[in-house]
């Protein structure tokens, strides 16, 4: 399975002060279409959410955003080819 997993810090003003600013870990899951089901993207969210925590306090759960991108085949590769599912043996 592929997935790339990318984290950006973006700054933000806060509603309450808007001479304050906040950074707002934001991280991106690239993944085939797919491979998760839905219940299983809930789990990844809450799981890197927590990494995030672990490494930058409680504070950061708050303003945490995991998002999660699912790519369709054939549109990304790896080694220079297209992305496609081998289908099952015997089967589509």
């Amino acid at each position: 399975m592929l997935m790339k997993l990318g984290a950006a810090p973006v700054r933000v003003r806060s509603p309450g002060n808007p001479w304050e600013e906040k950074t707002m870990p934001i991280v991106t899951v690239a993944i085939p279409e797919g491979v998760y089901t839905r219940a299983q993207k809930d789990t990844l969210i809450g799981e890197l959410t927590d990494a995030i925590v672990r490494v930058g306090g409680e504070k950061q759960r708050a303003i945490t955003r995991v998002m999660i991108q699912d790519y369709p085949e054939g549109n990304w590769g790896s080694g220079g080819k297209t992305f496609v599912r081998t289908p099952p043996a015997g089967g589509d």
